[in-house]
């Protein structure tokens, strides 16, 4: 009788299939991240067109641009008989939380800051925003994919906005009382200043920082600012949120007062400093200074 040996894979056979599998695995799974991150700068960039768009239709309608945040603005009333002094919102962008009339100077129950990126406030600060409607009530226009992704790192809560404007266009601080001066950019002088191609006018959030031990960010709110401030009132220095990936490198996506979008890579080594100041010349509209555009190349 004829017996035939069985054949089976052989320890290497089975590391090189393993290995191949490996391999084929990493190349799927790089292209996919490659894909994702692709589809979100791009759903990115057509974000910030949309709210650009709709910032300069509203410019174009009211002679002046909006503001990047609430104001607010003394109204007399009559309450019970006698005339008393009411404060109203000024909507910006986005607005404040409880909208309405309040008897304080400090709507914001101890502090006038915009409304978080977050939760039933942000929902309510974007849709009593000017901009709400001009943007076909869309509230995804307002949130990032590659920024909610980096926020769920570090907080259960999703976001809902994840954009700020440059303060350049107007706002009001807190500082107990003290508060920026109103600020009107209009149309004309946009357009006779012959910066609006370099005039930021949206950017995505700050990014998030460690402070003692909790990461939070430098600021929610919906407004950007910088030390020189406006009006003769420093801002906080804030700095850009880059949270696209292109190659090796971090991106930002920004938006400016002409209508176009672009794509600013982050400086290599960059100090906070660094950061801070390229922050400082885009909301000012100034050019970005040499030192700074050798470490973007």
């Amino acid at each position: 009788m004829l017996f035939r040996k069985k054949h089976g894979f052989t320890l290497v056979e089975l590391l090189v299939v393993i290995s191949i599998l490996g391999i084929l695995a990493a190349a799927l799974t790089t292209q996919f991240t490659k894909a994702r991150s692709m589809g979100q700068s791009i759903r990115c960039k057509a974000n910030l067109k949309n709210l650009t768009q709709a910032a300069i239709n509203y410019g174009v309608e009211k002679e002046y641009m909006p503001h990047a945040g609430s104001y607010e603005f003394p109204w007399p009333a009559t309450e019970n008989g006698r005339y008393k002094t009411f404060y109203h919102e000024y909507v910006g962008w986005v607005s404040w939380t409880g909208t309405g009339r309040w008897r304080s100077e400090d709507p914001q129950s101890g502090a006038m800051n915009d409304a978080v990126a977050y939760g039933a406030n942000a929902f309510e600060s974007i849709t009593n925003g000017v901009l709400w409607s001009r943007v076909g009530k869309d509230l995804s226009v307002y949130v990032c994919d590659a920024h909610k992704a980096e926020w769920d790192t570090v907080k259960s809560k999703k976001p809902l906005r994840s954009y700020v404007m440059n303060g350049y266009f107007g706002y009001q601080i807190n500082g107990k009382g003290k508060m920026s001066p109103w600020r009107w950019v209009r149309m004309d002088d946009l357009a006779a200043g012959g910066n609006a191609g370099n005039l930021l006018l949206f950017a995505e959030l700050p990014p998030m920082q460690n402070n003692g031990g909790n990461s939070e960010q430098t600021t929610i709110d919906s407004v950007l600012e910088n030390t020189r401030g406006y009006g003769g009132v420093a801002g906080k220095q804030e700095i850009l949120g880059f949270y696209h990936k292109v190659g090796k490198r971090s991106v930002a996506h920004v938006a400016f007062a002409d209508g176009h979008v672009d794509v600013l890579i982050q400086p290599q080594d960059a100090s906070a400093a660094e950061l801070k100041r390229l922050t400082e010349q885009l909301c000012n509209g100034e050019e970005i200074e040499s030192d700074l555009r050798k470490k973007m190349r």
